[in-house]
């Protein structure tokens, strides 16, 4: 008897949602961040012969907002977007 192979389905991290529920070789699912949040990492996976997904799930970084400069004199205050991302390097 025939038995496809599939994939197990993996969670949506953690800000984001998963589209899709096919997990037989070829199949392909995606994910979307929530507003405010920035992907890292693929966003489409695809099932693959040996049972793995082609890509790790990816994550959702968050956006931080920093207005801790005070009312300015004579101006307007804004909102500034600050985005923190980790940067592992050595020179």
């Amino acid at each position: 008897m025939f038995s496809a192979i599939t994939c197990d389905l993996p969670q949506a991290p953690q800000h984001a949602t998963r589209h899709g529920n096919a997990i037989t070789v070829g199949a392909q699912i995606y994910f979307v961040c929530e507003s405010g949040y920035i992907l890292q990492g693929n966003s489409h996976l695809m099932c693959q012969l040996d049972r793995s997904w082609n890509h790790n799930v990816p994550s959702c970084t968050g956006r931080f907002f920093y207005s801790g400069w005070g009312d300015p004199l004579h101006a307007q205050k804004l909102e500034v977007a600050l985005t923190v991302q980790s940067v592992t390097g050595y020179m």
